[in-house]
Order: C-alpha cells, then sequence, then structure tokens
C-alpha cells in the first residue's frame, strides 16, 4: 500500500475527487462564468443584426445597357429590368441613374422603355457629336426620364413633359439634373401653349408613345405644336398596335416629311433590331412660294414625294443634316 500524506491519510476513499473531477469541475465553472459575461454585454453580431434589421435593404441599381449587351434573349431580360427599383447609365462621362415607379397600374410612364435608351445612344452618337450650339429639346411622354435626363448630361436644355400622374417620379429623378419638368397632355391646348412657351425647340424627342389608336392624332397635334419650322422630331418605336401604328405612318406623312432609319452596323445596338425597333425623323414639310406669273405654289424643295416614307441608313459622317 502506497504511503498517504496525512491530510490524504484523514480522507476516506469514498469521499476523494475522482481522477479528472477538479479538472472537470474547473471547466464547469468557467464556462459558467462566461456565459454569465455573455449575458451582461450583448454579442456584436447580434446587434448588427438587429441594425439590419431596422434598416431597409438597399438594391443596386442595374446597367441597362450591360445587361441588353449581354443578354441573347433581350425580352426576356427587359421584363426583369421592369421589376428592378431603379436602372442606371454611363452617359456624358457619369453614370445616371433613374427610380422605377413599379406599383403603379393607371399610366405606362413608371417602367424604363428600351426604346428610350436605343434612341439616347442613337442621338448621342450620330446626331450631337459635332455641334457648336446647345440645342433645345422637349421630350413627350417622358415617364422615369431616362431619355430626357440623358441629354441633359450630353449639353442639351431639357424639358420632360408627361401627364399628371407620372410627374412625382419624373420630378424625383429630375431633381439636380437641370431639366424642367411640365405637365402635358396631348391634344389639351393650355398645356401645349404652356410649353410652346419654353422653346423653340430643337428637336422634339418621345420613345414608344404610340400604342393606342386615340393617341396618335393627339400626339403628331402636340409635335405639330411645338416643334419649330427647322427643327427636327425623333421617334423610336415599337409596334404594339398595328392599327395605331399604321394610322401613325398615313397621318404623319400627311403633315411632316417622315424618314424611317435603321439600327443596323450601331455597336451595342443589336438588341434595337432584334426587338424590331423603329427610328423615325419627322420633319416639316417645306413651305410652298408662289410662282410670279401662275396661279400654282411649288415648293422651295424640288424633291417630290412619292407618297412612301423614305428609308435612310444612318449617317456618321455630317450629323448637322439631321437637325
Amino acid at each position: 500500500i502506497p504511503k498517504l500524506s496525512r491530510a490524504r491519510a484523514r480522507t476516506p476513499w469514498l469521499r476523494m475527487p475522482r481522477q479528472g473531477a477538479r479538472r472537470k469541475q474547473r471547466e464547469r465553472g468557467l464556462g459558467q462564468s462566461k456565459a454569465e459575461e455573455s449575458k451582461k454585454r450583448p454579442a456584436p453580431n447580434d446587434r448588427d443584426a438587429k441594425e439590419s434589421k431596422s434598416k431597409p435593404r438597399v438594391s443596386c441599381p442595374v446597367d441597362i445597357e450591360a445587361a441588353l449587351s449581354s443578354c441573347d434573349q433581350p425580352s426576356e431580360k427587359l421584363f426583369e429590368l421592369a421589376n428592378r427599383p431603379s436602372l442606371c447609365l454611363r452617359i456624358g462621362g457619369s453614370v445616371l441613374e433613374v427610380s422605377q415607379d413599379r406599383s403603379t397600374q393607371e399610366h405606362s410612364g413608371g417602367v424604363v422603355w428600351e426604346t428610350a435608351f436605343f434612341l439616347l445612344r442613337y442621338l448621342e452618337r450620330e446626331v450631337l457629336p459635332g455641334l457648336g450650339r446647345r440645342l433645345r429639346v422637349v421630350e413627350l411622354g417622358a415617364g422615369c426620364g431616362l431619355l430626357g435626363l440623358g441629354l441633359a448630361r450630353l449639353g442639351c436644355e431639357v424639358v420632360l413633359t408627361d401627364q399628371p400622374l407620372a410627374l412625382p417620379n419624373l420630378r424625383h429623378n429630375a431633381e439636380g439634373s437641370g431639366a424642367e419638368v411640365q405637365v402635358l397632355s396631348w391634344g389639351d391646348v393650355e398645356h401645349m401653349e404652356a410649353v410652346r412657351r419654353q422653346g423653340p425647340f430643337d428637336l422634339v424627342v418621345g420613345s414608344d408613345v404610340v400604342f393606342a389608336l386615340r393617341f396618335v392624332e393627339p400626339l403628331l397635334q402636340t409635335i405639330g405644336a411645338l416643334l419649330q419650322d427647322s427643327g427636327t422630331c425623333w421617334l423610336c418605336l415599337q409596334r404594339r398596335d398595328p392599327d395605331a401604328h399604321a394610322l401613325l405612318m398615313q397621318k404623319a406623312a400627311e403633315a411632316f416629311e417622315v424618314q424611317e432609319l435603321s439600327f443596323e452596323g450601331l455597336q451595342g445596338l443589336e438588341a434595337a433590331q432584334e426587338l424590331e425597333c423603329l427610328l423615325l425623323r419627322l420633319t416639316r414639310r417645306p413651305a410652298i412660294q408662289q410662282v410670279p406669273g401662275s396661279g400654282a405654289g411649288e415648293r422651295k424643295d424640288p424633291k417630290r414625294r412619292t407618297g412612301k416614307e423614305q428609308k435612310v441608313p444612318p449617317c456618321r459622317r455630317n450629323p448637322r443634316r439631321w437637325l
């Protein structure tokens, strides 16, 4: 029997702690002290989680150009873009961001239409370069304002117009841009006169503005009221309503010189061809000049129209001719 110390010898064998018991007791006591300390002091992760729940989650805007150029099926990508709270686009050396009003069902201006992007890029590349003066521009049916705000970034003086229901989101997007926002219901004489006083306008622009028969004649009436004699109207459309589109081409040819241009060969705008977007250029007919010694009038322009719209390829060499 091994010799024990006096203190150990006085301890009964049954009361002696078993092997490792003291170590477990020390660990148990240490664990309890840590648990009590953790209860007194909230964990940083818990605090961050509570703060993150209280703050709304902010979604980053989606680059519309990158989305369309990287997608083989643009129509599916456009549906996804329409459900985003905001979109962005690099234009004029900076990033333009616009918010979408996806909750509205009362008008079509709550989302960015792809034709606004296509027309903006076309004007940026084919029309505006080389011009030595600032253009005065009015946009019809501006919606979220991507087209007009992009032109403002390119140095144009812009007036954004739309119906009253679309103005709150449009004004929000136009804050700090320098662009003016004005109410304009097509065909409304008072609205047209109020906007016309802010002219004269070198350009009248619109995207996806023909989608119902009842809007065609008021639209052309508004274009005629706002466009100055030497100005140009640019429309980028899709055939959403065949009857409305046919009526537009018929009535527009009666009041304006109509030219249909192509997006073919323009890098980065391949989706415009896949989606069958149309680009129309409207100008006023040349004034009729009375010929001395005859009762008939002749146009200053010797060219005669055949009744069909002219298809003209994009002009890259001399953009001034398109104004």
